[in-house]
């Protein structure tokens, strides 16, 4: 049966992780170009790009891929895309911004919320390196228990509610801050008292003018120094020149992040401080984005994301 339509040009700027039968459906109508420099120079050539945080698609980027008609992406949070000019140049985007109802499945993140959380007052990271290098001393590492600890969530969306949830498993006593929650958990307090009352504290917003630089140097001192904070949220959330002094100074007990301020993927000053800062602590851990890193939710991502392309493309073909 001969086709009856030509096929669109797709670049996958990184690695796409889907069925067999979905990469099937996909070739039907797609060509599918890897992320060899050759192939991303001819960026005015391709229909489709897939991506997920390893490039900036920013205003020069989209001006160069003229034809560019999808943007793919498996993520929820789209501040590595200039999603300005890709409306101007009438570029849909297939993302997971406000899927709710579909990503009441995916728990990666606030699972990972509850690693970072474990590592941070167990020392584990720490006392594993220190085994490694054949130094046998649990006195050194000793911790703290979770429970009957008091864990303040700031923002209470999907992830909020998960870790509340895996909190109540742990015994902990819960409060947290969300000014539109009308459900029925309780502990929604303001957010200056969940600061000042809570042993750990998580922070689980997403990025926008409201939230950037949320937790100051203001904030910061109302934290109890014995008090530990948690961000799985971006880096932004938190002013990271404040965050150094506060972690310089002891003002906290420690902070873990997955995140880490780049500049076109390039750490910034405060950046190096604060990895130099950890290097020399035993209370501070940074990892490279990794809460939505498993091999369940990143298949069912991307799997998602590219269904609704294909759907989309069916609808066009065929209407």
């Amino acid at each position: 049966m001969q086709e009856r339509f030509q096929k669109k040009k797709l670049l996958a700027l990184e690695k796409i992780n889907i069925s067999k039968k979905l990469y099937f459906e996909l070739r039907k109508r797609f060509i599918i170009y890897d992320n060899s420099k050759n192939n991303i120079k001819k960026l005015n050539q391709y229909d489709a790009i897939f991506t997920k945080f390893n490039y900036e698609i920013n205003k020069r980027f989209l001006l160069k891929a003229k034809n560019l008609k999808y943007i793919i992406s498996n993520v929820t949070g789209l501040d590595s895309i200039d999603t300005i000019q890709a409306k101007k140049q009438g570029i849909k985007i297939f993302s997971l911004k406000n899927k709710k109802k579909f990503l009441r499945n995916i728990t990666s993140t606030s699972e990972f919320t509850f690693a970072l959380m474990l590592s941070l007052l167990r020392k584990i990271p720490y006392a594993h390196n220190s085994v490694i290098n054949k130094i046998y001393d649990r006195y050194s590492y000793v911790g703290y228990n979770l429970k009957d600890k008091t864990l303040g969530i700031i923002g209470f969306g999907r992830n909020g509610k998960l870790i509340y949830k895996y909190a109540k498993s742990f015994s902990m006593k819960v409060i947290f801050v969300d000014k539109n929650y009308k459900g029925k958990a309780k502990g929604n307090v303001p957010l200056n008292y969940l600061l000042k009352n809570s042993d750990i504290i998580t922070l689980n917003v997403d990025l926008n003018k409201s939230t950037k630089n949320l937790i100051d140097n203001k904030k910061l001192k109302l934290i109890n120094k014995n008090a530990f904070l948690i961000n799985t949220s971006r880096c932004e959330i938190v002013n990271q020149k404040d965050l150094f002094e506060a972690l310089k100074k002891d003002k906290i007990a420690g902070f873990a992040s997955d995140f880490l301020e780049q500049k076109n993927f390039t750490y910034t000053t405060i950046s190096k401080k604060l990895i130099k800062l950890a290097k020399n602590k035993k209370n501070v851990i940074f990892t490279p984005h990794l809460g939505g890193a498993t091999y369940e939710s990143m298949f069912q991502t991307e799997e998602f994301v590219f269904k609704q392309l294909i759907l989309y493309e069916k609808k066009i073909i065929y209407k």
